[in-house]
């Protein structure tokens, strides 16, 4: 467990609808909070880049910690989001950092 002096803001994780336009029959996406005040650690990644599931690679703008226990919310890169304040992030990366379930680090890019 990381000691929550290090985790110094909160975020929220946002989770993705997907729903279809009735008349255009596209895709529509929309983000509703699945978790609100969960403690973290943000902190810049210095452009750290990794390559996803889908062999892209891709520059990470921050790095993000967290409790492993995300209250019941298995954190994916397809269907969840971080906000802190008015920022969002896309979440490129989920890792088991400290191994064992210790704590979560989440790769991010900074969505402008």
């Amino acid at each position: 467990m990381i000691p929550f002096s290090l985790l110094n803001s909160v975020c929220t994780i946002q989770k993705m609808a997907r729903t279809f336009g009735a008349t255009s029959g596209e895709p529509i996406e929309t983000w509703t909070n699945a978790a609100v005040n969960v403690k973290c650690r943000l902190d810049e990644a210095n452009g750290q880049e990794i390559r996803t599931a889908n062999n892209v690679y891709v520059k990470a703008s921050h790095v993000l910690f967290m409790q492993a226990d995300t209250g019941g919310i298995a954190l994916n890169e397809k269907d969840n989001r971080i906000k802190i304040g008015a920022t969002v992030f896309n979440i490129l990366l989920v890792k088991d950092a400290g191994g064992a379930g210790h704590h979560k680090e989440l790769l991010l890019e900074r969505i402008f």
